[in-house]
């Protein structure tokens, strides 16, 4: 005859409900846990020991539900902790976004800061560079004034040999304002005055400081336009350059080339 295995006895499951009995007691209530799930699952195993298969199939539709009930709070609290990892990383992420965008604006202020820096410096030395300018540009104003008057003065000085013919040349030119036509040439002092080109050239030679027909003509008409600049302040630059003789290109070409600054440089300056 086969042996019987112990907890088929009844002497030995009586001893195991009364061991589950007491934990159920110290559950107070609390069924839906794994310990309980084996209590319900041993009184099915007695149950059926003894023969009582209706009480048996009762207690094993109950351990079934409550290990149905033990899986769905398992995945409930494993979902509930996939929510709370999720949860810690969306917050992380947001924290490193923060942390960027904030790196971020600290750039772009620093950008803001350097090129508003760059831009004072530029501007200081801009200023500093204006007001250098202005002082040599007030100096040579004062220096065309004198050379204009002492251009004028040095007519005075004391008659040499010949000097009579060239006065009488450049006082007509003065006086007439031959100077003011653009298209002057020194074929027309020549057939004014019935004196050959060589006489005409020496002239310029010994009273003009050695200057040519051209740079003699033009440094009346740079006089002139001066006394107008001085004189007229309201009327434009081209109008006095045309009104003494010179188109404006060629004007503000010979005043820069003279003088080291433009005609409304001067202007300013005056």
């Amino acid at each position: 005859m086969d042996a019987v295995p112990s907890l088929e006895i009844p002497g030995e499951w009586d001893k195991v409900l009364a061991v589950d009995q007491e934990a159920e007691r110290l559950m107070d209530g609390d069924t839906l846990n794994t310990d309980y799930a084996t209590i319900l699952k041993d009184r099915a195993d007695a149950a059926k020991a003894r023969g009582h298969y209706a009480q048996a199939i009762s207690y094993l539709d109950r351990y079934t539900t409550v290990k149905e009930q033990l899986n769905e709070k398992q995945h409930e609290s494993e979902a509930q902790d996939y929510a709370a990892r999720y949860h810690a990383l969306e917050q992380e992420q947001k924290i490193r976004e923060a942390e960027a965008e904030s790196a971020q604006k600290d750039a772009v202020i620093l950008v803001i800061v350097v090129i508003l820096l760059i831009i004072t410096a530029f501007a200081i030395y801009s200023m500093r560079q204006r007001h250098a300018i202005s002082q040599k540009n007030r100096a040579l104003a004062r220096m065309i004034g004198e050379l204009s008057s002492a251009g004028v003065s040095s007519q005075a000085e004391t008659p040499k040999p010949d000097k009579q013919l060239f006065e009488l040349i450049d006082g007509l030119i003065r006086k007439e304002k031959l100077y003011t036509n653009v298209n002057l040439q020194r074929q027309d002092i020549v057939d004014r005055f019935d004196i050959s080109r060589h006489s005409l050239n020496d002239l310029f030679q010994a009273y003009a400081d050695g200057q040519s027909f051209t740079a003699y003509i033009n440094g009346i008409r740079m006089q002139d336009a001066i006394r107008l600049m001085q004189k007229e302040p309201e009327t434009p630059i081209g109008a006095i350059a045309e009104a003494v003789g010179f188109t404006p290109a060629n004007f503000r070409e010979q005043f820069k080339r003279q003088y080291g600054m433009t005609p409304t440089e001067y202007r300013q300056n005056i």
